[in-house]
């Protein structure tokens, strides 16, 4: 099985946080295009010319969130970790992405960068084009589960990188270690936020 994941804003809150704050909080406009691809097609390491970045969480517009999440998406395809979430799932997850650290508040988070892409099973899944024959809206989305069995994370150019996914031992770890922020999504192609 695999899900989509998708952030709790009615009870968590989120990080309040752009690319444009990194790059200027890293003093480097030259990684502008890079960052701004953090949580979409760049798959290249950046862990190297990160440096200190903080932030802080707030409410979804509308919302009266209170509660600082343990993993939550974060610009699309990308999450944010706690330290404890990072402390459990650091070496699990290092081949599917990089950990960036960010001082939240005092406290440690970590942004993960997927790296990882799903194989889609384009038989069972299809798209919508504009009037310029441009892929514009997912009508359904099917991964290949030879692909995506073992990734616990990953991310899909085909949905044009609107969210992480994971695997069902993601899901079934995150359950284990008793962590809070996401929803799990069975509708693959689902569009909107809760």
């Amino acid at each position: 099985m695999v899900f989509k994941l998708r952030n709790d804003y009615e009870t968590f809150q989120v990080l309040q946080l752009d690319t444009i704050q990194i790059v200027e909080q890293l003093g480097r406009e030259d990684l502008l295009r890079k960052i701004k691809r953090l949580t979409s097609s760049n798959s290249s390491p950046i862990a190297s010319e990160w440096g200190k970045v903080s932030s802080s969480f707030g409410p979804m517009n509308g919302t009266q969130a209170v509660k600082i999440p343990d993993v939550s998406v974060w610009k699309g395809a990308g999450l944010v970790f706690s330290g404890q979430a990072y402390a459990l799932f650091k070496l699990m997850l290092e081949p599917f992405g990089e950990f960036l650290p960010i001082e939240v508040e005092g406290h440690d988070f970590y942004l993960f960068h997927i790296m990882e892409e799903g194989e889609v099973d384009t038989e069972s899944s299809s798209r919508e084009n504009d009037e310029f024959g441009e892929p514009m809206t997912v009508n359904n989305l099917e991964f290949d589960r030879n692909d995506v069995d073992e990734k616990l994370l990953f991310k899909s150019e085909y949905e044009f990188y609107q969210a992480p996914f994971c695997n069902e031992k993601f899901k079934e770890l995150y359950e284990e270690y008793d962590l809070e922020g996401l929803v799990f999504e069975e509708d693959l192609a689902s569009a909107g936020w809760r």
